[in-house]
């Protein structure tokens, strides 16, 4: 953990004071530009607003739509949007998994956007100009002066630590308040070992910033997936617009002309990434307002815009060992300018080029390319998750906010499925209930009937006047005295019996039980003396005693099965109140 300025926005004194100027903090609109008089190649913006009423050009009218081509298997429907204070530009492509897309429609509105209400209903018109619903994936683009985008070499921590660790690293470096901003990073390059630093690409914003963007997004109905800033953005574009490159490749150079920034990204897949904001009118010196410029200060312009970026190439290779560097690629408004080119040429010698993104589409529409370039990059980002060209740049300044919204919906969820739980638990404790309460009045109900039945029959009773006599008392007196509870008597029985033998048959008939069975026996065991220990267990047994008092051995028999040796027996018992005749 290092505290150092990192050396990629660091740049040589003459920079410095562009470098800061183009990161001031402001209280207005992001994208109004209120401080151009501060850098030799600034022009005053208050007047570079268009003072017309706000138009809408649709792009897609005047082409030839050709069939969409795609092999890949599944389709996402993706909306990129970038913004400026006089523009909005947006389009909407069909991408598949392997990373081809389709552009299906861009359109243009042009405008002054520099107050909210009037960016929303720009924004409001864009949204039902492409049809943006719910499932497609939207992508925006943060600009303004509280964005900070740098490539730092730094010790990666545990995750929970890098965003307080990395504000720290940074609050030298970065010309807005730190300690309230959002802060999203992504590792580029991993060291080897521990004790060596990574490359770690950081994308900074204010939350007022942020916060402001999102207000106006969704007061215009719009809710964004992801949220790349745009120095990224403009990399992103450099990334997808150009053929795949190796670590050999010389860093290219990515231009984005805007209407009062000029971008300039330098980067490649073992390059440190770099970026730079030059203040710039391109209003003045190509658009609606150049006829009030002198030719000769617009020449001016021009060769400072140049100046500018050798300058960055210079400071680029002195800082970063770069030796050579590719194409300057040059996208945005006024990218079609013939001049602009030859003097970019002119002033780093390097090859200046259309940035031709839009021209990959497989089917859709066929736009001009280099003014749509920024918005189809936005969108692929939903297509596209780094794998394409090496490496993308994935940061989502946003990212934090909707997983917060996914925890929120998913506990929403959680509550609203324990809630229809608990309430189908109570609908069957009360249809239960319910159940239960009407049995037991079906019950009660038949209780009560019988009742009435019972007083009935009581009523006729008492009326008939019956009298019991004696005899009845008598008989019911003798038929408790001579009731025999068998089951126990059974028991008894059978819990006596000697192992090895069995009842096989009983009766009982003239208060007298009669009992039969046999038992197999060893060569030296006493049969009889085994039926006598039995026949006394049972005598003593309380639980048959008390109504057989006398058991008696009437007959035992050998009658052996082959080789077991088997006896056969016989015994009765009589009821207490009856003496065995002859016994």
């Amino acid at each position: 953990m290092t505290d150092e300025k990192p050396d990629n926005n660091s740049e040589e004194k003459p920079l410095e004071q562009p470098l800061k100027d183009s990161m001031k903090t402001s209280d207005e609109h992001p994208l109004k530009d209120d401080s151009a008089s501060e850098s030799p190649v600034v022009d005053d913006l208050s007047e570079s607003v268009p003072e017309q009423s706000e138009q809408i050009k649709s792009i897609t009218e005047p082409e030839v739509t050709k069939s969409i081509k795609l092999s890949g298997g599944k389709k996402v429907s993706a909306v990129g949007i970038e913004y400026e204070f006089n523009a909005i530009r947006a389009v909407r492509i069909t991408g598949d998994d392997k990373g081809n897309f389709a552009l299906e429609a861009a359109e243009e509105i042009l405008g002054n956007f520099a107050k909210d209400e009037q960016l929303v209903e720009g924004l409001t018109k864009i949204r039902a100009k492409l049809h943006i619903g719910s499932k497609d994936q939207l992508v925006t683009n943060l600009t303004g002066k509280q964005v900070y985008a740098a490539q730092v070499p730094f010790k990666l921590m545990a995750p929970d630590q890098m965003t307080g660790a990395l504000k720290i690293q940074l609050r030298k470096t970065v010309p807005f308040e730190i300690a309230g901003s959002i802060l999203q990073h992504q590792v580029v390059k991993k060291a080897p070992d521990k004790t060596s630093p990574s490359q770690v690409l950081v994308s900074l914003t204010s939350n007022v910033t942020l916060s402001r963007h999102l207000r106006d997004l969704k007061k215009a109905g719009l809710k964004p997936d992801v949220t790349d800033i745009h120095p990224l953005a403009v990399g992103n574009a450099l990334m997808m617009g150009t053929e795949k490159q190796d670590a050999k490749t010389p860093p290219s150079i990515a231009l984005h002309i805007g209407s009062s920034i000029c971008s300039i990204v330098i980067d490649g897949p073992d390059n440190t990434y770099f970026h730079r904001n030059i203040y710039f009118g391109s209003e003045e010196v190509f658009g609606a307002k150049k006829d009030k410029v002198a030719p000769r200060e617009r020449e001016r312009k021009l060769n400072a815009l140049g100046e500018e970026i050798a300058r960055s190439l210079s400071y680029y290779e002195k800082n970063h060992e770069a030796s050579e560097f590719g194409s300057i690629y040059v996208f945005g408004e006024f990218s079609d300018e013939a001049h602009l080119y030859e003097i970019v040429t002119k002033h780093t010698g390097l090859n200046a080029q259309l940035l031709r993104l839009t021209s990959k589409s497989q089917g859709g529409i066929n736009v001009a390319a280099g003014k749509f370039e920024l918005a189809t990059a936005l969108a692929l980002r939903a297509v596209k998750t780094g794998e394409t060209n090496s490496h993308t740049y994935i940061t989502n300044m946003v990212r934090e906010l909707r997983l917060a919204e996914n925890k929120i919906e998913r506990k929403r969820l959680i509550t609203f499925a324990v809630g229809c739980l608990s309430f189908g638990i109570l609908s069957l404790a009360i249809i239960f209930t319910t159940f239960r309460v009407l049995t037991m009045q079906g019950i009660l109900e038949a209780e009560n009937r019988k009742l009435r039945r019972l007083e009935n029959e009581y009523r006729k009773y008492a009326a008939t006047r019956v009298v019991v006599d004696k005899s009845d008392i008598e008989l019911l007196d003798k038929l408790q005295a001579t009731r025999i509870f068998w089951t126990k008597k059974l028991a008894a029985m059978a819990l006596h019996l000697p192992e090895n033998y069995w009842i096989t048959e009983f009766e009982y008939k003239k208060n007298e039980l009669e009992v039969k069975g046999y038992g197999y026996i060893s060569p030296d065991q006493k049969q009889l003396i085994t039926l006598d220990e039995y026949l006394n267990s049972l005598r003593k047994d309380t639980t048959f005693n008390d109504d057989f008092a006398n058991t008696y051995l009437d007959e035992t028999k050998r009658n052996d099965e082959g080789y077991r040796l088997r006896v056969g027996f016989e015994y009765s018992s009589v009821n207490k109140k009856v003496n065995k005749k002859g016994r």
